[in-house]
């Protein structure tokens, strides 16, 4: 892959990672999964972004970050969440937290590639997100009768 085209893939990827945080107060829209919670915008993203890395790794594997020892302790606790399924008394939100920690784990190898400048893109647009849903979250409050502000 050339450098242009590289340079190009990362930026994608800083780009969806961004529109991820971005989509963040779009937490109140989620399509509901039948015993396992919902899947929001922000969860449907980080699934493309992780689908990404596995495919990165598959078509090129040299460009892209794997895990390695610092590793050892996240891929444990994900191993021990896997087992813990069988002994859950609700199994299907014990296998939807593993998945989410999976996924987590491969968007922070996907991240692990960024540049400084696709880093700062993606902590701006988690900002902008946190502070949009500050904003609903204080709209809703004061819209609902409260008016005591702690």
């Amino acid at each position: 892959m050339s450098g242009g085209a590289r340079i190009a893939l990362g930026i994608g990827i800083a780009v969806v990672l961004a529109g991820a945080f971005l989509a963040t107060p779009l937490e109140l829209y989620h399509f509901d999964l039948p015993g396992a919670g919902s899947l929001t915008p922000t969860l449907a993203i980080f699934v493309v972004l992780a689908l990404g890395w596995i495919a990165r790794v598959i078509a090129r594997p040299a460009e892209v970050a794997k895990p390695t020892l610092r590793d050892w302790a996240i891929i444990g606790l994900l191993v021990v969440m896997f087992v813990g399924i069988a002994i859950s008394p609700v199994p299907a939100i014990s296998a939807r937290v593993v998945a989410l920690w999976g996924l987590f784990y491969l968007v922070s190898l996907q991240v692990q590639t960024f540049t400084p400048e696709q880093m700062r893109l993606v902590l701006v647009a988690f900002a902008l997100g946190a502070g949009i849903l500050g904003v609903i979250g204080t709209i809703n409050y004061f819209a609902s009768g409260n008016d005591v502000v702690y």
